[in-house]
């Protein structure tokens, strides 16, 4: 019974021609080998055929707990050097013996003719069968599948690559238009807040001038002074209950402001000029008390 294509097979090569077939299958029934279907030993020679029910075929197997290298088993070629044709062997042939040439492949050559060897398999210059042949050895169903399923993920790829690119160019277009825009959107929203800004700066220059600085010589000069200091404290809580609203386009708002400004500043005058003569005053009464602290220190020295 043949094996089923999908199998995978191995080689191993040194085993003991006392070893029948039945008695390997036992040494290599091992907890640690895959599942086995069958083993054959190759002729009289000492290497074994190993039938693995799984397609991966493993690198090392044990046989009576021994490791063995295994190798991935290629089928040959069977050349018939009787009749010349491919695919049995001289001892199995059953084809009546003919004139072929089973170098050159000649039908009917003559008795001196110049033989050139020429390959069945791969046209080259040598015997069909010859050891050198690199077709020799047919290629496992394992690496036909591998082979071919490698070649479709490839033609699967190119065509996704294919597919891909017109996608990425019309992505790219988008994103590039997107862009432009956004840019174009920017530049004509800060055109529009640039000009929104400058009228804005413009209405309030116009419609609300800078106040005029305070004096602040004269304030705090009128706080200095004892006398006066509760009526400038009453008279700026007036100004700033009574002090008009100011806006950024009324008029009327800022004539107000700069007239209770001006009121403000009157009392100020007056203030300053009182404070001037308690100066004076403060001054003479320093020096009084200096001449008279002089005559009392020169009567207590006598």
């Amino acid at each position: 019974m043949a094996a089923p294509e999908n199998c995978g097979r191995g080689v191993v090569h040194g085993i003991d021609l006392r070893f029948s077939e039945e008695e390997l299958e036992v040494g290599f029934s091992h907890r640690t080998n895959p599942p086995i279907i069958g083993v054959r030993r190759m002729g009289r020679s000492e290497s074994v055929i190993i039938t693995f029910a799984d397609p991966q075929v493993p690198r090392w197997v044990r046989c009576f707990g021994s490791p063995i290298k295994c190798f991935l088993y290629r089928k040959k070629y069977e050349v018939c050097f009787k009749c010349g044709d491919i695919g049995h062997r001289s001892d199995v042939c059953s084809n009546n013996p003919t004139d072929k040439c089973t170098k050159c492949g000649d039908p009917s050559p003559a008795s001196e003719h110049r033989c050139v060897p020429k390959c069945q398999l791969c046209g080259k210059e040598h015997e069909t069968g010859d050891k050198r042949c690199k077709v020799l050895y047919r290629t496992p169903y394992v690496l036909k599948k591998r082979q071919w399923e490698r070649k479709l993920g490839e033609q699967a790829k190119k065509e996704e690559e294919a597919d891909e690119k017109p996608r990425h160019r019309e992505a790219q277009s988008t994103i590039k238009a997107s862009q432009r825009a956004s840019r174009r959107d920017q530049s004509r929203d800060r055109a529009r807040s640039m000009s929104r800004s400058r009228s804005k700066s413009r209405n309030r220059s116009v419609s609300f001038p800078r106040l005029p600085p305070l004096r602040t010589e004269t304030i705090l000069t009128a706080n200095s002074s004892s006398e006066n200091s509760g009526s400038v404290r009453a008279s700026l809580e007036n100004w700033k209950t009574n002090a008009p609203k100011v806006g950024w386009v009324s008029g009327t708002a800022q004539d107000a402001n700069a007239e209770a400004v001006r009121k403000l500043t009157e009392p100020n005058k007056f203030l300053i000029e009182q404070n001037k003569l308690i100066m004076e005053q403060n001054a003479e009464l320093k020096r009084q008390f200096d001449e008279i602290k002089t005559v009392i220190i020169a009567k207590a020295s006598e």
